[in-house]
């Protein structure tokens, strides 16, 4: 069972990758919980825009290789989220850079966590990604690995170096695994953000919704909220043990449903389909939330109660919403 989540008051928390669409959530709900939060970003892919409207806290532009600068930061830190990461975007351009970042990047901050003594945990956010083409549905903790991209090959390679300095070093450490995460401040210049903000952004400017391929390919999707909620639980889990969770609904949608939801709150809108991108590698993926909601008291919202809060918002006139 998850600690309150007031417990975070006064705490002195380090959100590496915090100017980016989760990061800067997170960072936003760690200050509504007054956190003493400082955000650690390059703004590679985040951006200040993720920030603009939210007040105290502290800033450090760096490189999440640079040892000598994430030593400072971590030195004075509680808890560690580790967010940081190149995207899955760039998995087939710049696979040595991604190597470099995902996986030198996330050991560097592990030995600079093991080498101060006040970090009561470190919450590294991995991605249902390494399990690729699961043959089992909902994909689960024992479901086995599949990698598919250089980008889930960085990932698990981050969840073993948890693993080992869990083991070897005895730091306290917890991993979520994100799924189609979607919500307020994802970049809409980004041609590989989530189709959901895609779609309601077209939506909103009265074009037809552009399906990849036929429609067919199936997702879990996690509102930004939810996926948060457990993140911020997850670092303040109560039990000594190394914790892992997928964050799933355990309910798949397909790019035609979704659209189709879409639709319905934009009646005029139409549907159109177009060929498929090269980087869809797997046709459906489910993921079980079930570990997560016994260990977090985590509950998701559907898909169409999401979009639902997301085009309220939009209707509430909220200046900091960005799809």
């Amino acid at each position: 069972m998850a600690k309150d989540t007031s417990l975070y008051a006064g705490k002195r928390i380090l959100v590496t990758g915090g100017a980016g669409f989760i990061g800067a959530n997170l960072v936003k709900r760690l200050i509504e919980l007054n956190a003493d939060v400082t955000v650690f970003d390059n703004y590679a892919t985040g951006s200040t825009s993720n920030l603009y409207d939210i007040e105290g806290y502290t800033l450090v532009e760096g490189s999440i290789l640079d040892e000598r600068l994430i030593s400072r930061i971590v030195s004075n830190q509680d808890i560690v989220f580790h967010l940081a990461v190149m995207p899955i975007s760039q998995s087939f351009d710049n696979v040595i850079e991604m190597a470099n970042v995902n996986y030198m990047g996330t050991l560097k901050m592990l030995e600079a966590c093991r080498n101060t003594d006040t970090i009561e945990r470190f919450i590294y956010t991995s991605s249902v990604s390494i399990y690729g083409n699961a043959l089992l549905l909902p994909i689960n903790n024992s479901t086995p690995y599949d990698i598919l991209t250089m980008y889930a090959a960085t990932k698990l390679g981050g969840e073993a170096l948890c693993d080992t300095y869990t083991s070897q070093f005895n730091l306290p450490i917890s991993i979520v695994r994100y799924s189609n995460v979607y919500g307020p401040r994802q970049n809409p210049q980004n041609p590989f953000r989530g189709v959901v903000g895609k779609f309601l952004s077209y939506a909103l400017e009265g074009k037809p919704l552009k399906i990849l391929g036929d429609g067919s390919d199936i997702r879990d999707y996690t509102y930004i909220d939810d996926a948060i909620e457990a993140t911020i639980r997850a670092g303040i889990y109560d039990n000594a043990e190394y914790c892992k969770l997928n964050l799933g609904t355990g309910i798949g949608t397909s790019t035609d449903e979704l659209a189709k939801i879409i639709q319905s709150f934009f009646p005029a809108i139409d549907i159109n389909y177009v060929d498929a991108r090269d980087i869809d590698l797997v046709p459906k993926r489910i993921v079980s939330g079930h570990d997560a909601r016994e260990v977090l008291s985590w509950e998701p919202i559907t898909l169409k109660e999401g979009i639902g809060k997301m085009i309220q918002q939009i209707d509430n006139n909220m200046t900091s919403y960005v799809l």
